[in-house]
This record gives C-alpha cells, sequence and structure tokens, in this order.
C-alpha cells in the first residue's frame, strides 16, 4: 500500500496542512513525492 505522499515548496521545505495563502494569478510550485503504490497526478 502507498504510504502518504509529501508535499514541499520549491525550496524543499515540507508543507502540511493547508498551505497559502497566494494572491490570485501568482505562481505557485509545489513538489509532490511518495512512495509504494501508484500515485497519479491530478490537480
Amino acid at each position: 500500500p502507498p504510504r502518504e505522499a509529501i508535499i514541499m515548496d520549491e525550496f524543499g521545505q515540507h508543507l502540511h496542512g493547508v498551505i497559502g495563502p497566494y494572491n490570485e494569478g501568482s505562481p505557485v510550485s509545489l513538489i509532490c513525492e511518495g512512495e509504494g503504490g501508484n500515485f497519479s497526478s491530478i490537480l
């Protein structure tokens, strides 16, 4: 079974819970890593 996915910002800092706020139209870069199982990238 898959483990929990890890969400990071562009600097590699782990993010937890709700992130932001971000201004509408601002660029946002997030990295999602996961191990075990098959993850799909749907946003």
